[in-house]
């Protein structure tokens, strides 16, 4: 219940009351929050069952064979995402593992950024358990400082939903994103305006965002490891061997971002792709082909988006307009196409049962999620299936998506048989 006593937050020496930003106008004078919720899944596991409260709790399993969340309890074991299951019980044998309740997290999400709209006018939110507040001017509103404000969300938070989320609070959204990852749990870093620089300097190179491996690599093999040595690089030396992308980042490590907060009221929660025949159709193995093909088309974006969706829906319009539609769930999200062709397979008879001709099929996919980490379809065939789907988009990358198809059927949108 929120009577529950809330756990101790830990407030970075950098927390600096009013000095984030000062009101409306220079890119420099705002305040922005980026708050991210600390094992959520778990968390959300432990905030369902009490019985969970201070016990290692390890969210993963079924297609995946890796972990998706791990309590802080489970982490002092060396337990975290991505993680092999097996690995993960040999560390951490008496944690309790559970597959997930995806319906769940996602009403948590919802809940929670509803929380942060009320604090906020712009949030944007950036996956189901992590998003940015522009707070900037919202001093009087709230009668506190920023820090202040930014506490008093972590308090209501945890009095209506019973899970942490950690901080960061700065003038822009790289800082805050950085700052918010480095006092977790229930942590809160705040860092003054004029700091930026100073503040990012001393960390390593792999806590900017953006900066992801291969980046990485080929710095340290200069000798460049921190952010602030990446920033003292001249420009024209970042341009010349990291390309336009590398610029951007680089003045990112220099403590300056402009990017604004962008508003996600109605966050994207869905994508589609329709087709229209060339002429009405009876043919089932050519309508189900269409759909399975539509769906490929979609997870090929997530993929390339690094995101994953958990409900796939279908609708049919038959020849005389009328329409039918359903939508089915996986058990946790994924990102590769069999599992979603299955579901399709089993829906299309429960929408398509008057025998009349269909003119147009549609399908959707929702909830979607950050995809942390590689899906496979079994354990042993984790590294087989990446490589397979990395090669697939690659190559429709390359010569356009039907240079790979599936279930024989690729048409375009012409019935073999009317």
């Amino acid at each position: 219940g929120a009577g529950r006593n809330e756990p101790s937050r830990t407030t970075s020496t950098y927390d600096a009351e009013g000095e984030i930003g000062t009101g409306k106008g220079t890119i420099s004078m705002r305040a922005l929050l980026h708050l991210d919720a600390d094992a959520f899944f778990a968390s959300v596991e432990q905030a369902l069952d009490p019985r969970l409260r201070g016990r290692p709790v390890i969210v993963g399993g079924s297609y995946r064979g890796v972990v998706s969340s791990a309590s802080y309890e489970a982490r002092k074991f060396g337990v975290h995402s991505a993680m092999p299951i097996a690995r993960a019980e040999q560390l951490c044998p008496n944690a309790v593992f559970l597959h997930g309740q995806y319906s769940q997290y996602e009403e948590y999400s919802d809940e929670l950024f509803s929380i942060c709209r009320q604090y906020a006018p712009e949030v944007e939110q950036s996956s189901i358990d992590e998003g940015v507040l522009d707070l900037t001017g919202t001093e009087r509103y709230h009668r506190g400082r920023y820090p202040k404000i930014a506490r008093h969300i972590q308090a209501t938070v945890w009095k209506q939903l019973e899970i942490t989320v950690s901080e960061g609070l700065a003038t822009n959204k790289t800082v805050a994103k950085v700052a918010s990852d480095l006092k977790k749990p229930n942590g809160l870093v705040a860092v003054p305006r004029g700091t930026e620089r100073e503040f990012l300097a001393p960390l390593d190179l792999k806590r900017l965002p953006g900066a992801g491996p291969v980046l990485t690599r080929k710095l340290a093999d200069y000798g460049i490891r921190t952010v602030g040595e990446f920033a003292q690089l001249p420009r024209e030396w970042v341009l010349i061997t990291l390309g336009k992308g590398g610029v951007g980042l680089h003045q990112h490590a220099n403590g300056v971002d402009e990017r604004p907060v962008r508003p996600t009221r109605d966050p994207q929660k869905s994508m589609s792709h329709q087709e229209t025949f060339d002429a009405d159709t009876i043919d089932t193995v050519f309508v189900l082909g269409v759909a399975c093909r539509g769906v490929s088309m979609l997870l090929t974006k997530l993929r390339a988006q690094g995101r994953t969706a958990r409900t796939v829906g279908l609708k049919i319009r038959y020849g005389d307009f009328q329409e039918s539609q359903s939508t089915r769930s996986l058990d946790e999200p994924l990102d590769i196409d069999p599992p979603f062709y299955r579901i399709l397979e089993e829906l299309l008879p429960t929408v398509w049962q008057r025998r009349v001709r269909i003119r147009q099929v549609a399908v959707t996919l929702s909830n979607f999620y950050t995809a942390s980490m590689q899906l496979d379809l079994f354990d042993e065939n984790k590294e087989r299936m990446a490589r397979l789907y990395r090669s697939v988009d690659a190559i429709r990358s390359r010569y356009g998506f039907d240079a790979v198809g599936a279930r024989g059927v690729w048409t375009n949108g012409r019935p073999p048989r009317t």
